[in-house]
């Protein structure tokens, strides 16, 4: 219950979101990822 109340305190001041127009290159075997990491940006809202 810790873990999860310090997850929802932590993220609630954040923003994470993919750049403009991202589109992912997906792997589809043997487990759906993106190619390239999915990257994202991070920053404090």
């Amino acid at each position: 219950m810790q873990a999860k109340c310090f997850a929802r305190h932590f993220l609630e001041n954040i923003e994470v979101s993919l750049a403009p127009g991202y589109k992912p290159d997906w792997q589809m075997w043997p487990i759906p990822n993106p190619r390239d990491g999915l990257r994202v940006t991070v920053r404090a809202v």
